[in-house]
This record gives structure tokens, sequence and C-alpha cells, in this order.
């Protein structure tokens, strides 16, 4: 473990401390969050959520630093949203009704057809 602890030791700091002394000498600081609201334990699309708030509001809280340290808050989004992992996607898992419920229609539908109806 001693040799591990060397190895990565450069690379670990007290980066709440860092942000904030980046902004005392008023550099600009981006923060990145990358999942979104439907990741969000509150507000997304539960189970397919993460452990910690993925929205904008939190990242003050995420980085150590005042909501009114905020200037600028840039908004990147795509029109879906994907999850990895096994089991059902949440809106693949409710429109599962749906589909048995028209199947069960089509059949009767097609059987119809068929017997000349």
């Amino acid at each position: 473990m001693t040799a591990q602890r060397e190895l990565i030791a450069p690379f670990v700091g007290d980066t709440a401390a860092a942000v904030r002394a980046a902004l005392d000498e008023g550099k600009q600081v981006l923060l990145e969050g990358q999942l979104g609201t439907l990741k969000d334990p509150d507000f997304g699309i539960y189970p397919f959520v993460t452990s910690s708030s993925t929205l904008a509001g939190y990242g003050c809280v995420g980085a150590g630093i005042p909501p009114t340290a905020y200037s600028d808050i840039i908004a990147v989004t795509k029109a879906y949203s994907s999850a990895v992992g096994g089991g059902a996607f949440m809106v693949v898992a409710a429109l599962v009704p749906l589909f048995r419920w028209l199947a069960l229609r089509l059949d009767v539908f097609f059987h119809l057809i068929n017997i000349g109806a």
C-alpha cells in the first residue's frame, strides 16, 4: 500500500481550498456536471439516478464555494437520456404494459382478418 500511496500522493489535495484560492485571486473556475436533471436523486428518473445532486445549483456544494461565486451558468443539453448497466430504462419499463395491451389487440385484429370477419 505504501507504494500506491506514494504514486498517487502528488495528485491528492484539498480541492475546495484550491477553488476558493483561485476565486480569491480573481481567476475563473469551471465546474462541470455531466449528468443533468434526469440523473438527479430528487428530480430524476428513479431508480436510474446517481448518488449526488447533478443540478447547477448544487455545484457550489460540491466545490465548497458560496452560490454568490457563480457568475455564469452554461448548459449543454441532448434530446435524450441514456443509462448504463442492466435492466430496463424507465421509459421502456413504463411502456411494457402498453405494448402488451397493443399486442393482444393486434392478435385479435389479425385473427378476425384471417377468418374473414
